[in-house]
């Protein structure tokens, strides 16, 4: 069993992204490759100087999203990475993860 990332506590907002059709799977379930992308997004990447390279990710899935649903993404830099979370409407998180460059 892969132990759970311990998020640190000082999470601000980052963003709150809407969930559109293109995000899902044929299930109707936001695909799994996507929840990278939100985190990659969130740590804002596209503002890492030239060169920089994701090293590794650390993704645990809490819940399942849809399209239509609008998630918070609450994150921070850590000592070993950018973490972000990604909460629904009620507050509740939905996903969780560390990216590493």
């Amino acid at each position: 069993k892969l132990p759970k990332l311990k998020l640190p506590a000082e999470l601000t907002l980052v963003e709150d992204r809407a969930l559109h059709y293109s995000d899902t799977d044929v299930n109707g379930h936001v695909n799994n490759t996507r929840y990278a992308d939100l985190l990659c997004d969130a740590a804002a990447l596209q503002a890492a100087p030239p060169g920089t390279f994701v090293k590794g990710l650390h993704i645990d899935y809490v819940r399942e999203c849809k399209a239509g649903e609008v998630l918070s993404l609450l994150g921070c830099q850590g000592p070993d990475g950018f973490y972000v979370q990604g909460r629904d409407s009620r507050g509740e998180t939905r996903f969780q993860g560390r990216v590493t460059v």
